[in-house]
C-alpha cells in the first residue's frame, strides 16, 4: 500500500494557476487597467515556443481576456475554440452538441460562490481530479498490483477542508498555507518551502527527436487522415511544425496521438 497526496492541491489551493487566477481577479477591480490583460500588445512580446518559459506564461495569462471562467478554460484548454475551428472538419463540427466549455462553465457555477479561485478549484476538483489525476494513478499502480491510496480524499476531510476560507489556502504567492502551517513541525523547512515539482515528462523534446517518425507514421497516416474529423493539411502543420521547432505542440500532438491509438485499439477489439 502507498500514500498519494492526491487532492490537496485542489482542496489547499496548490496549483500555480491558483495563484493566477487570484492575481486575474485583482486585476479586474482596477476598472480602467483591466483592458490590460486583452490588449493585442501581449502578441507583440518575443517568446520561446517551449512551453514553461517565463515570457511565455507571462504572454500566456495577459492574453486571456474575458469573465473569470472563460479565462480559466483558455489557460486550461490544450486546444482553444480558434484553434479548433481550424483543426475540426465542419461535418464534423456540426455533429457536436456542446463544447468543452460547456462543461467547464457548468462545474465553475457549482461551486456556488464569487470568488474565482475557490471556483475554479471546485472545477478541478470534479474534473481533473476524477478524470485525470486519479485515473492514471489508479491505472498505473494496479498495473504492479501496489494499492494506492488517497488520505486527503478522506470525505470527512474533504467536506471540512471546502469549509476554509480561501484567504487562509491561497495567501500573497503561497498556496496550501493553512496546510503548510499544520504540519510546519513536522516537516523539515527544505520541504515546506520547496518549489511545486510535477510529473510531466519531455513530451515536446520526444517528438523532435526519437518519436518524430513515430508521430508521423500514426497522425499522418491515411488511416488516420482519412477519419473525416480533422482537417489533414491542419494535422500536417501541427506535426511539421513541431518537429521542426517552429512551434511547441507537444500536447496537442500528445492528445491527438492518443486519440488515435485509442481508436485504433477500439477497433481491434
Amino acid at each position: 500500500v502507498a500514500l498519494t497526496g492526491d487532492a490537496g492541491d485542489e482542496l489547499f489551493f496548490g496549483y500555480p494557476r491558483y495563484l493566477a487566477t487570484g492575481l486575474a481577479s485583482r486585476i479586474d477591480k482596477l476598472g480602467p487597467l483591466r483592458w490590460l490583460l486583452g490588449s493585442a500588445m501581449w502578441r507583440l512580446l518575443p517568446a520561446s515556443v517551449e512551453q514553461k518559459t517565463f515570457l511565455r506564461k507571462v504572454k500566456k495569462f495577459a492574453s486571456a481576456a474575458g469573465p473569470p471562467a472563460e479565462r480559466y478554460y483558455r489557460w486550461i484548454a490544450i486546444f482553444n475554440d480558434d484553434e479548433k475551428h481550424g483543426l475540426y472538419e465542419p461535418a464534423f463540427a456540426e455533429q457536436l452538441e456542446a463544447g468543452s466549455f460547456d462543461l467547464l462553465r457548468e462545474l465553475y457555477a457549482a461551486a456556488g460562490t464569487d470568488d474565482p479561485v475557490t471556483a475554479v478549484a471546485n472545477a478541478d476538483l470534479l474534473s481533473y481530479l476524477p478524470g485525470d489525476l486519479l485515473t492514471k494513478v489508479d491505472v498505473a499502480s494496479m498495473s504492479v498490483g501496489l494499492e494506492a491510496r488517497s488520505p486527503f480524499l478522506d470525505h470527512p476531510l474533504v467536506e471540512f477542508a471546502l469549509t476554509i476560507p480561501a484567504r487562509l489556502k491561497l495567501r500573497g504567492a503561497r498556496g496550501k498555507y493553512v496546510l503548510k502551517r499544520a504540519f510546519s513541525d513536522l516537516l523539515p523547512p527544505e520541504i515546506l518551502v520547496r518549489d511545486k515539482m510535477g510529473f510531466g515528462v519531455p513530451i515536446s523534446s520526444w517528438f523532435r527527436g526519437e518519436l518524430a517518425e513515430h508521430l508521423r507514421e500514426v497522425l499522418l497516416s491515411p488511416r488516420s487522415l482519412e477519419r473525416g474529423r480533422f482537417r489533414p493539411d491542419a494535422m500536417r502543420g501541427l506535426v511539421e511544425n513541431h518537429i521542426a521547432g517552429r512551434a511547441d505542440n507537444g500536447y496537442k500532438l500528445w492528445n491527438l496521438l492518443n486519440l488515435e491509438l485509442w481508436e485504433r485499439a477500439a477497433e481491434n477489439e
